[in-house]
């Protein structure tokens, strides 16, 4: 059994309701909970040594009264072994992996700053647009991290066949020097993986691609799908597939039928438009060849727009965003739930086609 809510991100500031907060995990003392879902937490900790010495980092764990079963065991287990193997800056790095009185642990990056969903919800209660330039910048910068992922080889040069499959404003970290960390890969697949037969359905709805609502095969094509999603709602600060519950939003996923993303707000440059539209193509063979490709798509049709990618800005929003904790949620945020079950086909497919101008999706 997966993790259905995955975890909020490293942001301050959790409830941790009636749940005492542990003293120390695994030899770390805990400074405070950053995030949580049904079946883990992550904690911020610090890191002792002698003379003075000390590092800040992130420890996810199994929550309290969660059984540590051979599922729960194992998906961590697979979380770690899959994130151990990428090195980039635009990727959550794992320090340590380990057993603590029969619990695993996973040690990762403590980022300073705000997860974008948390962004995002403080943008609005202030009432105010992510500009454009940080959207794309934010975009860009996972797109790079995916690349790295995408195109890992093992010892014997076989690609890996990496997938992230769960892109989602949670797990999107965005540091105070406007640094962008992909995050939480408890649901990545390889080409290797077990996970790879029709019908099989993972991911959170809102930014799954057709082929995955679909439960059909996947590539490294179906997460520039979800980094699509992912940019149209930091643009047009709506969701491109509206639905009631999770099924209803599948069927429109795999219908991959959605307003035009400048819809409500023209001041989106055309170039910036056609790239979100073309990352959010029905077809994989529609979509760029690489995420290297889509990123440098955005950055030119941002560049030519006049509205320049800018990691400093990007620091600063979250900076200031971070002064205040006043937060409003909306339609985009979502449950955050993280399906790990098998969807019959049958329920969820629907005629592809492009987007409709002005008209709402079909039910």
């Amino acid at each position: 059994m997966l993790d259905r809510s995955g975890w909020v991100g490293y942001a301050e500031g959790v409830s941790a309701d009636d749940e005492a907060l542990p003293e120390r995990v695994a030899g770390y003392r805990v400074i405070s909970e950053l995030g949580r879902g049904s079946f883990s937490r992550v904690y911020r900790v610090e890191r002792e040594g002698g003379t003075g010495f000390s590092k800040e980092l992130a420890v996810k764990v199994l929550a309290p009264g969660v059984a540590a079963t051979d599922d729960m065991n194992q998906m961590l287990i697979d979380e770690a072994r899959l994130t151990s193997q990428l090195h980039h800056r635009n990727i959550a790095a794992v320090h340590e992996f380990g057993l603590h009185e029969g619990r695993y642990y996973l040690v990762l990056d403590w980022i300073e700053g705000l997860d974008l969903r948390r962004l995002l919800r403080r943008l609005r209660a202030r009432g105010l647009w992510l500009p454009v330039s940080a959207g794309v910048e934010i975009a860009i910068q996972v797109l790079d991290g995916l690349h790295h992922a995408h195109e890992r080889v093992d010892d014997e040069g076989t690609p890996l066949g990496i997938v992230h499959r769960d892109i989602n404003p949670g797990n999107v970290l965005v540091s105070a020097g406007g640094c962008v960390a992909l995050s939480d890969f408890g649901l990545a697949r390889t080409r290797q993986g077990e996970d790879t037969d029709s019908g099989i359905t993972r991911g959170t709805a809102r930014f799954m691609s057709p082929e995955q609502a679909l439960g059909t095969a996947i590539d490294g094509r179906s997460d520039q799908f979800s980094v699509g999603s992912l940019l149209y709602i930091m643009l047009a600060g709506r969701l491109p597939f509206p639905g009631r519950n999770d099924l209803e939003v599948m069927r429109a996923v795999a219908r991959a039928q959605f307003r035009p993303v400048q819809l409500g707000r023209p001041l989106i440059p055309d170039a910036v438009a056609r790239v979100v539209h073309r990352l959010m193509a029905p077809s994989p063979d529609s979509r760029y060849r690489s995420a290297r490709a889509a990123a440098m798509a955005l950055a030119e049709a941002s560049h030519n727009s006049g509205a320049d990618r800018s990691a400093r800005e990007l620091g600063l929003l979250v900076r200031k965003a971070s002064e205040s904790v006043e937060e409003q949620t909306s339609e985009f945020d979502g449950p955050g739930f993280r399906l790990d079950a098998s969807v019959p086909q049958a329920r969820i497919s629907g005629e592809q086609v492009r987007p409709v101008d002005g008209e709402d999706p079909e039910d």
